[in-house]
This record gives structure tokens, sequence and C-alpha cells, in this order.
């Protein structure tokens, strides 16, 4: 038995190095989550495109300029023939990323305490860059507003900490534990590299279950799950303590809780594959819905949209898929330092779609077993 384990085990290791799918399932995961990483270096969308339409051309004006050109998000674009139809056109066509228009007369109706508009345009095709765009623009003229009114106040005679109070009645005094940068890329590079790993895993574990793919026994069987799962587990520490770190990305909780959170999702990933190729009777069938199911975990697991707006359906189903409780642990897990108490939620729902999946496999094995019988005992 031992030795059958072994080969199992030994043959499926040497797949992912002999075996030109297997090695090139493995190359695009390795591959394809560092160009993730690399690709969102930067963590926050800078220096977007803005041109700034000044028709106004007064000291207030051009302060406002100033402002927006120093922020980190937004780039001022100097182009001083650049007229509306032009902007507007370039709004369209992705080459400006906002334009900001700064009416005349802007200066003189606020010096005559008149409230006054500035016109601000955004590309709202691709909404990271459109909130960030937005923000920056309208950062820096909350900012310069409220320094027009003090100054204002201050002519007046009004003292200066009296006149910042008048200016800025309430202020945020933000707590932000989870993602204190609120860079977009802390928030979604986590996730997408153990997405990826989710469905690297769900492929291989369910590929091994098609009669093509199938080992001789079930003992060798068992040994390919426990190599598949060994290498998984070993991506996943590459990317927890290699790969995060290169994003500036730094788990915040002990290894322990970290090692577990993986490995159960690992566990999870491969009870559930076999528990769908025994179900589902046919082979081919049941890999489409294993890989159908590894592709809609990022969705479902309400990263890219919250749980709570899901449909009564589709809320239900999400909470009986294996990567649910591992996004939502892995978010508190890297941001905070957390203990196993703070992940409960997420270790409880692994306990329970541990069971439920394991009754799943066992009612079906016991049915396919009794099939077999009865067709012994009657051919």
């Amino acid at each position: 038995m031992l030795r059958a384990l072994a080969e199992g085990f030994g043959h499926q290791v040497l797949r992912f190095v002999r075996e030109g799918k297997f090695a090139l399932l493995l190359a695009l995961l390795l591959g394809g989550t560092w160009l993730s990483i690399d690709v969102y270096r930067y963590l926050v969308v800078i220096d977007a495109p803005v041109a700034v339409l000044d028709f106004d051309n007064s000291a207030l004006s051009r302060t406002l300029r100033t402002y927006l050109d120093a922020t980190r998000e937004v780039r001022v674009v100097a182009d001083p023939t650049l007229g509306e139809a032009a902007a507007r056109k370039a709004l369209v066509e992705g080459t400006l990323a906002g334009v900001v228009v700064l009416p005349e007369g802007l200066s003189a109706r606020v010096k005559r305490g008149d409230h006054a508009t500035v016109v601000v345009a955004v590309d709202m095709s691709n909404i990271l860059v459109g909130k960030n765009t937005y923000k920056a623009v309208s950062t820096a003229v909350s900012t310069v507003s409220a320094g027009v009114l003090i100054t204002q106040l201050r002519k007046l005679g009004v003292r200066k900490e009296m006149a910042f109070a008048s200016a800025v009645p309430v202020s945020i005094d933000e707590y932000l534990p989870l993602n204190p940068s609120t860079n977009y890329a802390v928030y979604l590079v986590p996730i997408l590299a153990f997405a990826l790993l989710h469905v690297f895993l769900l492929i291989v574990v369910g590929s091994l279950f098609l009669p093509s793919e199938r080992p001789p026994s079930t003992v060798h069987l068992l040994g390919a799950l426990l190599a598949s799962a060994l290498l998984t587990f070993a991506v996943g520490a590459l990317f927890l303590w290699v790969y995060l770190p290169a994003l500036g990305v730094l788990p915040q909780s002990g290894p322990r809780v970290l090692v577990a959170n993986l490995g159960a999702l690992i566990g999870l990933d491969v009870l559930f594959a076999a528990a769908v190729a025994r179900v589902v009777p046919r082979p081919l069938t049941a890999f489409q819905l294993t890989v159908i199911v590894a592709m809609l975990s990022l969705m479902f697991a309400g990263v890219t949209w919250p749980p709570d707006m899901f449909p009564p359906v589709f809320r239900a189903i999400s909470e009986w898929m294996p990567f649910t409780p591992f996004a939502r642990a892995l978010r508190i897990l890297l941001g905070t330092r957390a203990s196993f108490s703070d992940v409960a939620p997420a270790l409880g729902q692994y306990v329970r779609l541990a069971a439920g999946y394991a009754v799943a496999l066992g009612i079906s094995t016991g049915f396919a077993w009794l099939v077999a019988r009865l067709r012994r005992v009657h051919p």
C-alpha cells in the first residue's frame, strides 16, 4: 500500500516536469501571478492625464491648477491651445482621464461671496481611473476652497483658530485597519493570486478523475492527490512570503494561522473535486463543472461585489463554494495581527463545507458500491 502511495506521489510530481500540459499549467500560475503583481507595482493610479481649461486666468485659478498638478494621482496636461471640443474628444478617446473647466469670472464671484462652480468631466469607462481622478480633483478644489474662506475670514479680523473652524467645521479622523493606504492593489492582488492558485488546484485534481488521467488504483490516486496538494501548498507559501512582500504586502498575522488557512483551502478543494467527480456520473461533465466553479469563485467570494447585494440564490451558492471562507479569512489575516479566534467564522464554514462535501462523497461512493455489487449478484 505504501509503495503504491509513493508511486502515485512520485508519478504526479514527475508529470509537472515531464508532461508539457502540467508544466505549462504550473508556469502559467507562477508567471501569471507575478505579472499581476508587477502590473500593480505602483499600488495606486498615478499621473492620470487631466486637462485644465482655465478661462479665468486668475491667481485663484492658477492656484487650483498648481494644487491639481501636485497630487500623485493626476498630471495636468500643459497644452494652452486645447479647447473644449478637443478636450471632449480626447476624453471620449481615452487620451485624457479628466477635464477641469475653470469658468471666466470664477475669482470675481468668489471675492463677491457668490457661489462659484468648477466643471469636472471624468472618464468613467475605467472606474478605477475615473474614481481616483475625481477624488484627486475634488480634494484639490475642496482644499483651495477652504483656504480661500480662511483668507477671507482672516481679512475680516477673525482669529486664525476661529477662521479654520469656520472653514472646516467637521473633519474626519480616519481608521482604516485592513487597508490603511486605501490601495486597490493591496485589496485585489492577494485575493487574485490565491484565486489563480485555487483554479490551478481544482484543474489538476479534477483531471485526475478523468478516465484517461486516472491513476491505476485508489491508493495511487491518493498519492497523486497528496503530491498535488503539497505542490500547491508550496506555491501558496511562495505567494505569501515572497510574491506579496515584493508588492509591499506583508502578512500581519503569524505563520500558524496563515498556514492553517491555506491548508484548509487546499484540503477543501481536493475534497470538493473528489465529491463532484463522484456525484456527477459523467467524468468529463464533472471536470467541466469543477473548472466552472473554480473560475466563478473570485466573483462569488464577494471580492468584486458585496455578497449582501447578491440575489438570494447566488448568495446561498457562494456560501457552499470552497474559496469563499478562504477569501474572507485572508483579508483579515493580511491586514491585522489576527489569531484563530479572529477568523472563527471562516474556520466554522470550513468545517461545515468539509462535512457537506464528505457526506456527498460518502453517499455517492456507497451508492456506486451498491450498484456494482448488485450487478455482480444479478448480472
